[in-house]
């Protein structure tokens, strides 16, 4: 397992479900955060969906479980 900040450990996940990489490969985690989110607003340009989306993202996480 690798070490992850509570912040990481969702983007591990991610990279986890897609594979997990063997002794000596590199980790994609920074890969991911990086063009991930470019390639989502690519995906999901319309300013509408990407203001709702940030509505709901902002509003989960303030008013999320603090135990997760």
């Amino acid at each position: 397992m690798y070490r992850t900040t509570e912040f990481s450990q969702i983007w591990q996940f991610i990279v986890d479900t897609y594979g997990v990489p063997t002794y000596k490969e590199a980790n994609p985690i920074i890969i991911s955060f990086v063009t991930f989110p470019f390639l989502f607003g690519m995906m999901f340009g319309d300013m509408g969906h990407g203001s709702l989306l940030l509505m709901v993202g902002i509003y989960m996480t303030l008013k999320g479980n603090e135990d997760g």
